[in-house]
């Protein structure tokens, strides 16, 4: 009896964490409290567009909050799929965002590392791109 309550106990445990994974942060906010959770974590949100630097090589989205977090593509700027994204790029249209979570900065702004940007619009349309079978 005790051996079953200290399985499912452990079991419980194991299954809480695998969900954490699964469920990541739900906003910008959620990562900035718990910084420490998230540093180093890949993470993908739907964000819009605030603001592309091409000066200082800045993109700052922001979530459902008005959290803000900023990325440095100056890496990215000579990939050819990078470049491709970065031509459709609008103000306020949502993209799905996948990027590193780096740190909190000085004025609290999230930093991370960019991975990829797509325009959220993108899965809704059919893998077969409409072709008839």
């Amino acid at each position: 009896m005790i051996k079953s309550r200290i399985i499912l106990f452990l079991s419980a445990g194991i299954l809480l964490l695998f969900l954490q994974d699964c469920f990541p942060a739900q906003s910008l906010n959620e990562i900035a409290a718990n910084i420490d959770d998230f540093k180093g974590k890949t993470v993908t949100m739907e964000l819009k567009l605030k603001y592309h630097d091409p000066i200082f090589n800045v993109l700052t989205f922001y979530d459902n909050d008005n959290i803000d977090i900023t990325f440095d593509i100056k890496e990215l700027q000579e990939e050819p799929r990078f470049k491709k994204q970065m031509l459709n790029l609008y103000r306020g249209r949502s993209y799905t965002v996948t990027f590193e979570v780096l740190k909190r900065g000085n004025l609290g702004l999230l930093i991370g590392k960019l991975i990829e940007v797509e325009p959220s619009f993108i899965k809704n349309i059919p893998e077969n791109h409409g072709e008839k079978k």
